[in-house]
C-alpha cells in the first residue's frame, strides 16, 4: 500500500492541516509521498523529515511547535519597505487598519445655492483639494506601481532555516518518501513541482525543467541577458530612489523608469527570440528546497515572488490549491487530502469602500483559488480502485492572513475532530459533525469576547477601533464556557474522539499574543522506585501540566530539570527532552532512564521544568529519598532479623531455665543446667551468624 498525503493552500488557515494530521499520525498513518501547495508545501516540507520518537522537533511534533509559535501577523510575514514610506492614513487604509484613507474629496453640492458664481467658487475650492491631497496621492500611486508585492515571507523563510534540518528530508527519501510542492512559473505559466531532492519538474512529473541561467544559456544569447540585467537592476535603483524621493523630484525619477521600461521591452523579446534559436544547454533547475517552498506560498502580489532557474515562481494555488492528481500520478493508492478552506465561500461585505488588500484577498484567495480547489478536488471521484479521503472543513475560522495563537489553537483542534469524522465516514448532517462546528465556533466567539472584555484589538477585525476593557462582558463569556463544556460532553458520549487538551477549553481563556507571558506548571504524578542498585540504570517518569499561557516546545529549550540540589547530576543528567509540544492547559509524562550513584547511601530525586536561559518555573516534583544498595542487602538484612529474633527467643527461654534452676530439686539441677548449656551455644551460633552477616553488609556497603 502506498499513502500519500495532499495539503491544499490557504495561508493562516494551514493550521487546520496541522490539527487533521495529528488525529492521522495518531491512527498510525505515515505517508509515502507528500504532496503541497502554499501553506501545504510549508507543512508538507516538515513532515518529510520523517518521524524520530526520540527527536521531539522533527516532523509532525516540529510542525506542531512551529505553528505553536506563532503569535501575531509578522512571525509569518512582513511589510515590503515601500509601505512605509506611504502617508500613514493612506498606509492604514491600504491593509484594512482603517477605513479612512485620509483624502477629504471636492463636494459637487457646494456653493450650490450660489448659482452661476457657484461653479466658479467649487473650481477654487477643487484647487484646493489638489494642493492638498493630490500629492499624497500620486505619491502613493507611483509607489504602488513599481511595488512589486504587498509583503515578504521573510519570517517564513527563517524559521525554515532554523526548523528545517534538510539532512532528515534526504534520509526519509534515501527510504523511499517522495515531495512535491507546487509552484507556478510566472513566464511560461506552468505548473511545475519541486521534489524531495531539490529538481524541478514539468506538469507531467516526470520531464526536468531546464535551467535558462548561465551557463545553461547559449553563448549568442547571454550578452543580451548581460544587458537585460544591467538595465533592470538600474531600474531597481530607481524604483528604491523614488520610493524615498521628495515630491519634486519624483516626476522626473518617474520619467527615467519609463525611458528605461522602453528600453528593457525590446531586450526581453530579443532575449525570448534568441532562447528559441538557440535552445539552452540541457542543464535541469536545482533549487534549495526552502526556495521551493517560499515560491509554492508566494500569492501573486501579495507576497514577494522567487526566483531561480531563470524564470519567476509563484504561489502553486494559482493553477492547483490541491495538488492530488500528482500523488495518483506517482501511484499512490490510498490518499489523504486536507483542503484547508471550506468549498463554498461566505457572502461577505459590502465590499464598498474596502482596501485594496481585502479586495485581493477575497478575490484571489476565496474566490478565484476557491474555485480552482473546488475543481482539484473533484478529482477525488476516482474509478482506479484508490481509496481517497477528502478532509475539509465546513466552516472558515478565519481568513488566510490573520495569525493569533488562538484562532491556531482552535483551528487546529477543529481539524482534529473533522478528520476524525470524516476517517469514520461520518457526513456533515451527522451531529458528532455539527458537534465539531459548533465547538470551533463557540471558542471562535468566547476567545473575541476576551478580546474586548480585555481591551484588546480583535485580530480578525483590523479596522475596528480598539475599545477599554469591558468586566461586564465576563458573566456572558462564563455563559457560554459552560454551554462549550455542555458541547464536548455531549461529543464524547457519542464516542468521537476529541483533542487531549480539550478538558481545559472551558476552564481557561484561550490564547492570546496580548496575555502576559507565564510559564507555570503542576506537578501530577511520578514513577520512582524507593530503592535501587548502585550503578544500575532505571526507568522513571514524571508527569506534568502546562498551567501557564505559553505551550511548552522543545525546540524552545522547555526541559525538566534536576533540583536538590538545582542542576545537580545524581542521577546521570541534568536535563530531561519534552517528548512533544505541550500545550497550554494538557499534561504530559516524560520518560527517562536515569543511571543510579555507584556509592552506596541515600538520594534525594526531585525535578522541576524550566526554560533554557529564561526561567526555572512551576512546582517541584515532591522529594523522593532513594536508597542505594546492592540486591544482595535486603536479603542480608531479612536473614539478620531473622536471627536477632531467633536469639531472642533463645535468650527469653534461657532466663526462664535459669529462673528454674534456682527453684529446682538437686535431682534434676543437672539437666536443666545441660538444656543452659545448649542454648547458650545455639545463642552463640546466630551471634557469630549475624557477625558474618554484618560483615558482608559492611563490605557491600549496605546501610
Amino acid at each position: 500500500m502506498t499513502t500519500a498525503l495532499v495539503l491544499s493552500g490557504g495561508g493562516a488557515r494551514g493550521d487546520f492541516e496541522v490539527g487533521a494530521l495529528r488525529f492521522l499520525y495518531d491512527q498510525g498513518v505515515r505517508p509515502d509521498i507528500i504532496c503541497g501547495t502554499s501553506v501545504g508545501s510549508v507543512n508538507g516540507v516538515k513532515l518529510a523529515e520523517g518521524e524520530n520518537g526520540a527527536d521531539p522537533t522533527q516532523g509532525l511534533p516540529g510542525l506542531e511547535a512551529l505553528w505553536f509559535e506563532l503569535q501575531v501577523n509578522t512571525d509569518m510575514y512582513l511589510e515590503e519597505p515601500w509601505l512605509g514610506t506611504l502617508d500613514p492614513e493612506i498606509h492604514d487604509f491600504l491593509l484594512g487598519h482603517s477605513t479612512d484613507p485620509g483624502i477629504a474629496p471636492p463636494q459637487p453640492e457646494a456653493f450650490s445655492e450660489w448659482g452661476d458664481i457657484g461653479t466658479l467658487l467649487r473650481g477654487i475650492e477643487n484647487l484646493g483639494f489638489l494642493f492638498d491631497d493630490a500629492p499624497k496621492i500620486l505619491e502613493t500611486l507611483q509607489a504602488i506601481m513599481s511595488a512589486r508585492s504587498l509583503f515578504n515571507l521573510n519570517p517564513i523563510g527563517e524559521k525554515l532555516r532554523t526548523h528545517l534540518d534538510p539532512d532528515k528530508v534526504r534520509a526519509w527519501a534515501q527510504a523511499g518518501g517522495r515531495l512535491r510542492l507546487a509552484v507556478v512559473g510566472l513566464d511560461s505559466g506552468a505548473l511545475r513541482y519541486v521534489t524531495e531532492t531539490g529538481a524541478v519538474l514539468e506538469r507531467d512529473n516526470a520531464t526536468p525543467v531546464v535551467d535558462l541561467t548561465p551557463p545553461g544559456l547559449a553563448p549568442e544569447c547571454r550578452p543580451i541577458l548581460a544587458d537585460l540585467n544591467e538595465l533592470i537592476a538600474d531600474r531597481q535603483d530607481l524604483q528604491a530612489e523614488l520610493s524615498m524621493a521628495p515630491p519634486g523630484l519624483k516626476a522626473s525619477i518617474a520619467q527615467r523608469i519609463k525611458a528605461l521600461n522602453q528600453r528593457i521591452a525590446p531586450l526581453e523579446t530579443q532575449l525570448r527570440d534568441c532562447i528559441a534559436q538557440h535552445p539552452p544547454t540541457q542543464r535541469p533547475v536545482q533549487i534549495d528546497l526552502r526556495s521551493g517552498v517560499l515560491a509554492s506560498s508566494s500569492i501573486p502580489g501579495i507576497f514577494r515572488a522567487v526566483s531561480f532557474g531563470g524564470e519567476i515562481y509563484v504561489d502553486g494555488g494559482v493553477r492547483e490549491v490541491l495538488p492530488l492528481q500528482v500523488a495518483l500520478d506517482l501511484g499512490a493508492d490510498t490518499v489523504y487530502a486536507i483542503q484547508a478552506s471550506k468549498e463554498a465561500p461566505d457572502r461577505k461585505g459590502p465590499y464598498a469602500g474596502r482596501s485594496m488588500l481585502e479586495i485581493a484577498e477575497r478575490s484571489l484567495v476565496d474566490l478565484a483559488i476557491g474555485e480552482i480547489a473546488r475543481d482539484d478536488a473533484r478529482l477525488g471521484v476516482d474509478g482506479a480502485g484508490r481509496s481517497i479521503t477528502l478532509i475539509q472543513p465546513t466552516v472558515d475560522l478565519h481568513d488566510a492572513t490573520t495569525i493569533d495563537p488562538g484562532l491556531i489553537s482552535i483551528g487546529m483542534a477543529y481539524g482534529f475532530m473533522l478528520a476524525a469524522d470524516v476517517v469514520a465516514s461520518l457526513s456533515s448532517s451527522d451531529r458528532s459533525w455539527q458537534l465539531a462546528d459548533e465547538i470551533a465556533l463557540l471558542r471562535k466567539e468566547i476567545w473575541r469576547l476576551e478580546c474586548l472584555a480585555n481591551g484588546q484589538p480583535i485580530p480578525t477585525e483590523p479596522a475596528r477601533p480598539v475599545s477599554p476593557p469591558d468586566p461586564a462582558l465576563e458573566p456572558e463569556i462564563q455563559t457560554r464556557k459552560g454551554r462549550l463544556q455542555s458541547l464536548i460532553d455531549e461529543r464524547r458520549q457519542l464516542g468521537r474522539p476529541m483533542p487531549a487538551d480539550a478538558d481545559q477549553w472551558s476552564q481557561t481563556l484561550e490564547r492570546h499574543p496580548w496575555l502576559v507571558a507565564r510559564r507555570d506548571a503542576q506537578f501530577v504524578v511520578q514513577t520512582v522506585p524507593t530503592q535501587m542498585a548502585p550503578g544500575s540504570s532505571q526507568q522513571v517518569s514524571v508527569t506534568m501540566r502546562n498551567t501557564g499561557t505559553l505551550a511548552w516546545t522543545p525546540s524552545g529549550a522547555y526541559r525538566l530539570g534536576s533540583q536538590n540540589p538545582q542542576d545537580n547530576g545524581t542521577w546521570g543528567l541534568g536535563r530531561v527532552e519534552l517528548p512533544r509540544t505541550v500545550g497550554v492547559g494538557t499534561e504530559v509524562t516524560i520518560p527517562f532512564t536515569v543511571t543510579t550513584p555507584s556509592a552506596p547511601g541515600t538520594y534525594h530525586f526531585q525535578w522541576r521544568m524550566l526554560q533554557e536561559g529564561v526561567e526555572w518555573f512551576g512546582q517541584f516534583t515532591p522529594d523522593v529519598v532513594v536508597r542505594m544498595e546492592a540486591p544482595e542487602c535486603t536479603q542480608i538484612r531479612s536473614s539478620i532479623n531473622t536471627f536477632r529474633g531467633r536469639v531472642a527467643e533463645l535468650n527469653a527461654d534461657r532466663q526462664d531455665l535459669q529462673a528454674e534452676l534456682s527453684m529446682a530439686p538437686p535431682g534434676l539441677r543437672a539437666s536443666i543446667a545441660q538444656r543452659i548449656r545448649a542454648l547458650t551455644a545455639e545463642i552463640q551460633r546466630a551471634e557469630q551468624a549475624i557477625n558474618s552477616l554484618e560483615q558482608q553488609a559492611s563490605q557491600l556497603g549496605c546501610p
